[in-house]
C-alpha cells in the first residue's frame, strides 16, 4: 500500500508541475521530466530491486517509443514525449499504454471541433496527459 501512495504522489506531483508549465507558456521543462522520472525509478528500485528498474526502464522505453511516433508524424511537441517517458518510468509500461490510449481520445475530442471549422488549434497536452494517467492509474489499481 505505501507504494502505490508513493507512486501515486509522485507522479501526481511531477505531471501536475508539467501540466501548469505546460498550460503557461506550452512548454515542458526537461528538468520537471528529469525529476520525476529519477523519482519513479528511484521507487522501483526501492521497492522492487532490479525487478523494479527493469519494469521502470521497459516503461521508459514504452512511453519514449509511443510519444516519438505522434511527435514525428502528428507534430505533438518533444516535452510531451518526454512526459510519457517519465510516465513509464514511474507506473510500468502497463499504464503508460492506457494512459496514452485514453489520453489520445482525450485530445481528439478537443480537437473535433476546430477541426470541423477548419480552425487551427494550439493545445496544451500536458493536462490531458495528466487526465489520461489519472485514469490508467485507477483503471489499473481497480483490476
Amino acid at each position: 500500500m505505501l507504494r502505490f501512495v508513493l507512486t501515486v504522489l509522485v507522479g501526481l506531483i511531477a505531471l501536475g508541475v508539467a501540466a501548469v508549465e505546460d498550460r503557461m507558456s506550452y512548454t515542458i521543462s526537461l528538468p520537471v521530466v528529469l525529476v520525476g522520472g529519477t523519482s519513479g525509478m528511484v521507487l522501483a528500485v526501492v521497492f522492487g530491486g532490479w525487478r523494479g528498474l527493469w519494469w521502470s526502464l521497459a516503461g521508459i522505453a514504452l512511453g519514449l517509443f509511443l510519444g516519438a511516433t505522434f511527435s514525428l508524424f502528428l507534430r505533438m511537441g518533444w516535452g510531451d514525449t518526454l512526459l510519457y517517458g517519465m510516465i513509464g518510468a514511474i507506473f510500468g509500461p502497463s499504464v503508460v499504454l492506457l494512459a496514452f490510449a485514453v489520453t489520445n481520445a482525450l485530445v481528439l475530442m478537443r480537437f473535433l471541433l476546430p477541426v470541423i471549422r477548419r480552425q487551427r488549434a494550439r493545445i496544451a497536452v500536458a493536462p490531458y496527459i495528466l487526465l489520461g494517467t489519472l485514469g490508467a492509474v485507477a483503471w489499473s489499481h481497480m483490476l
